[in-house]
């Protein structure tokens, strides 16, 4: 094991971060979506907009190899906050702020395609008030460097996660466990292995390490189209796991 880092929403994270550093952890990927408490509140269906921000805040200088924004980009919500995001936490902090194309997933009407936001149109809104510059494309982003239009430079980095519009499955290298034990080679495909109860039963590494390989070779070259995902889970009724449901 090389690097360890977390996803969280922050909302318990700054109490344990002097200890999940001391305890080794490299990185954090913080998920918000706005700035507003009251948008926060419509979004998350909680309070706790002022403690995640406080929280990312803190992560910032705690010692962290990496930390990250996840702002994950709504038509008619938060798209006039893209730049807002960037300002609070990039400007004057090492932060990385990435946002995210609206995927389907169980509960968020993406079938409606009333709050998609491409890539092309985030990149459009940033430019309004930013100048970006390409640094290139990582596993799952594209990264820009970023200034104000007086010249101003950003400490830290803007991606884009463009997973329906401009897909990165060729260079995607993510896999997930979920809660319940199941290993998942695609957020976008319903494809899962189980691997908690064969563990239960006493399998040993050598077993579990072959139903891992198994999911793996099932990972195919590219998740499909938006409109055929779209068709095949209005088909079957659902949209499967939610995305609180697969973790990460």
């Amino acid at each position: 094991l090389q690097r360890l880092a977390m996803t969280s929403n922050a909302l318990l994270l700054r109490q344990h971060l002097p200890a999940l550093r001391a305890g080794g952890l490299d990185a954090v990927n913080l998920s918000l979506d706005t700035l507003r408490p009251d948008r926060f509140r419509e979004i998350t269906l909680r309070d706790g907009c002022e403690e995640t921000i406080a929280a990312i805040r803190a992560a910032a200088t705690a010692g962290f190899d990496s930390v990250k924004v996840n702002a994950v980009v709504m038509a008619g919500v938060n798209d006039d906050e893209l730049v807002d995001l960037a300002r609070a936490f990039a400007l004057d902090e090492p932060i990385e702020v990435r946002y995210i194309e609206y995927m389907p997933f169980e509960g968020n009407h993406w079938g409606e395609r009333l709050r998609m936001f491409p890539a092309e149109a985030i990149r459009a809104r940033l430019e309004e008030q930013l100048s970006l510059e390409t640094v290139g494309l990582e596993e799952t982003a594209r990264i820009y460097r970023a200034r104000e239009k007086d010249g101003r430079a950003l400490r830290g980095r803007i991606g884009i996660i463009s997973s329906m519009t401009e897909p990165f499955c060729a260079t995607c290298n993510r896999i997930r466990l979920t809660a319940d034990g199941h290993f998942r080679w695609c957020l976008l495909d319903e494809g899962e292995i189980d691997l908690r109860e064969p563990l239960r039963a006493g399998a040993s590494d050598a077993e579990l390490t072959q139903l891992i390989e198994d999911g793996l070779r099932a990972k195919k070259p590219g998740h499909a189209p938006a409109e055929e995902l779209v068709a095949l889970h209005q088909g079957a009724g659902h949209f499967g796991r939610s995305m609180i449901r697969i973790g990460g």
